[in-house]
């Protein structure tokens, strides 16, 4: 990664937009009735009106802090509007990448396992997010030049690896063939790598900083979902298989992340779980 100078933001600021944004998200959860969902595209993805709802809060704030930066999220609230990243104009520019509901079936079923995420990329380089799960009211947050912390205290550097307990999150999609994905979890077992697919990266990201896992491994990835949990992780010392000098976030994306020794032991260059990340996905 390129040395990317510290921005001037407002941390408690930032927290703050994003704790409230997610007790709006609460009023929507276990409120029968309440929640409008929509299946978007016919691939187990799901809009409901509390994503629309909190993506709109969260933007409206961005814009008053941060008017120059680009601003991308999962939804489209307005005609004109797009939920494709685009790089900034400049190698230092800002983007905040917002998604409103990570995990929004969990959402929509009653499961308390979705999470508020920001991250922001600077010069495509995710620099620092924000993590918020609103049922546990736990905030985590940090970045390149932000001490990890949750709920304002420090995060500890992430746990030293244990090779004969691996134990992983992992995200496979609806749109990874099912061949595919039934090959994925034989080569979890062939490595001996316990799993827990929870249905948002953002919560699986939670698990690697409370050092419940060793890493996160994934087949389906939208960027939004990504850009804040990464840069807390990396913050903590994780490290990861994503390419960010790519450009290109458009799409499904594969990665792991997660300790060190995790990804070397587990996710090495030529081995079985590499493989399945050097695939492309379906968009």
């Amino acid at each position: 990664m390129t040395s990317t100078p510290p921005i001037d933001l407002d941390r408690d600021a930032l927290e703050n937009l994003v704790k409230n944004a997610g007790k709006l998200l609460l009023g929507y959860f276990g409120v029968r009735g309440h929640l409008q969902v929509v299946e978007k595209d016919g691939a187990g993805d799901y809009v409901t009106n509390a994503d629309k709802a909190v993506q709109e809060d969260i933007f409206k704030g961005l814009k008053e802090m941060f008017p120059e930066h680009r601003r991308t999220g999962e939804e489209i609230l307005h005609e004109g509007d797009s939920n494709i990243y685009t790089p900034p104009d400049s190698p230092n520019g800002f983007t905040w990448v917002v998604d409103p509901v990570d995990g929004t079936y969990n959402l929509t079923r009653g499961i308390a396992d979705f999470a508020v995420t920001i991250g922001l990329l600077q010069g495509g380089w995710p620099t620092f997010g924000i993590i918020y799960l609103p049922v546990t009211d736990e905030l985590f947050s940090g970045g390149t030049h932000w001490v990890p912390r949750l709920n304002g205290s420090p995060l500890n550097s992430l746990e030293a690896y244990n090779s004969h307990d691996a134990f992983a999150g992992i995200g496979l999609g609806e749109r990874t063939p099912k061949p595919e994905r039934s090959q994925f979890l034989a080569a979890l077992d062939e490595e001996k790598v316990k799993f827990r697919r929870i249905g948002s990266a953002s919560v699986s990201f939670v698990q690697v900083m409370l050092g419940n896992t060793d890493g996160y491994v994934s087949l389906s990835e939208r960027l939004w979902g990504i850009v804040g949990g990464i840069a807390i992780l990396n913050a903590m010392g994780a490290v990861g298989t994503f390419d960010w000098e790519r450009g290109n976030f458009n799409g499904r994306l594969r990665l792991a992340v997660g300790k060190r020794g995790f990804i070397e032991d587990k996710v090495r260059d030529g081995g079985i779980l590499a493989a399945f990340l050097e695939q492309s996905n379906p968009q």
